[in-house]
C-alpha cells in the first residue's frame, strides 16, 4: 500500500508541507522494502531515520508556531509528545515482516489524521464569521451527495445560532445535542459517499476513507475529551469547534469531493 500526500493535506507553508510529504516518502520507502521481501534487516535503519525526522520536523513546525504566536502551539506539543510516547512502545518489538507494517502504518495513519486536523489550522487564524450556506461552489453536481451536504451546512448553521443567541446563557446542553447529530449523521454521509465511490470503482476511495476516519475520529475526541473544557469555557471552546468544523468541511469538500466523477 502507498500512503499518498493529498492536496487536502496542505498547510500552504511550504517547509511544513514539504517535510510532510518527504515524511510520507520515507514511509513509502520501508512499504516497498518490505513488499519486496528484501530483508527486515534494511528495515531497522530506516526506522531509526523516520524517528530521527519526526522529531526534527516536530521542532521545525512547534518553532514555527512559536515565532508566530499560534495559540494552539500547546495542543500540538501534546500530540507530538503522544507520538513519540507510541513509537517507544514499539522499540523492545521484534523486527518481522508483519511488525514492520505494523509500526509504518501506525506512522503513515497518524500523520495523515495529524495533518488533517491539526496541522491544517496552523496560521488560521481567521473565524468564520457567516452562518455556513452551501453556495454554488461546493456543489459537487451529485444529487445525493449535493443534499447531504445540505444537512451538514444546516447542522452547522444549528451550531451558529447557538454561539450567537445571547438570550441563552448556558448553551452546554444544546451543543452536546447538536454535536451528537453531527456526528451520526456525518457517519451517515460518509457511509453513503463511501458506497457510492465503491460504485464507480473511483480510485480515491481510499484517501476519501482516511479522512473520513480522521475527522470522525475529531468529532469523537470533542465530544468526550473536552467536555469539562465545553461547560467551563462555553464560548470559546464553541467558537474554536466551530471554526474547526466549517474550515475542514469546507476544505474536504473543494478539495476532494468536487473531484468525485458524475455517472
Amino acid at each position: 500500500m502507498k500512503y499518498e500526500f493529498t492536496d487536502d493535506c496542505r498547510t500552504g507553508i511550504p517547509q511544513i508541507d514539504a517535510e510532510h510529504q518527504h515524511f510520507f516518502k520515507l514511509i513509502n520507502e520501508g512499504m516497498e522494502i518490505v513488499e519486496k521481501g528484501a530483508g527486515v534487516e534494511l528495515i531497522d535503519p530506516l526506522l531509526k531515520k523516520l524517528a530521527d525526522y519526526a522529531a526534527t520536523h516536530f521542532d521545525h513546525e512547534e518553532q514555527y508556531m512559536r515565532d508566530h504566536n499560534d495559540p494552539e502551539l500547546e495542543l500540538q506539543v501534546y500530540t507530538h509528545l503522544q507520538f513519540r510516547e507510541a513509537l517507544l512502545q514499539f522499540e523492545d518489538m521484534p523486527l518481522t515482516e508483519d511488525s514492520v507494517r505494523q509500526i509504518l502504518d501506525f506512522m503513515a495513519r497518524w500523520l495523515f489524521r495529524h495533518i488533517l486536523y491539526t496541522d491544517t489550522l496552523i496560521g488560521k487564524t481567521q473565524t468564520i464569521e457567516e452562518k455556513p450556506e452551501l453556495t454554488e461552489k461546493f456543489l459537487t453536481g451529485i444529487d445525493m451527495i449535493d443534499k447531504e451536504h445540505k444537512v451538514l451546512f444546516d447542522i452547522l448553521g444549528e451550531v451558529f445560532d447557538v454561539m450567537h443567541d445571547d438570550t441563552l446563557y448556558d448553551k452546554y446542553d444544546s451543543i452536546v445535542e447538536i454535536l451528537g447529530r453531527l456526528k451520526e449523521y456525518t457517519v451517515k454521509h460518509f457511509a453513503d459517499e463511501e458506497k457510492y465511490m465503491k460504485a464507480i470503482k473511483y480510485d480515491g476511495l481510499e484517501k476519501q476513507q482516511a479522512a473520513h476516519d480522521a475527522f470522525v475520529d475529531k468529532l469523537e475526541e470533542s465530544i468526550k475529551e473536552d467536555g469539562e473544557q465545553l461547560e467551563d469555557n462555553q464560548a470559546e471552546y464553541l467558537k474554536s469547534l466551530f471554526d474547526f468544523l466549517c474550515e475542514w468541511l469546507y476544505n474536504h469538500i473543494l478539495v476532494m469531493d468536487t473531484k468525485i466523477p458524475k455517472v
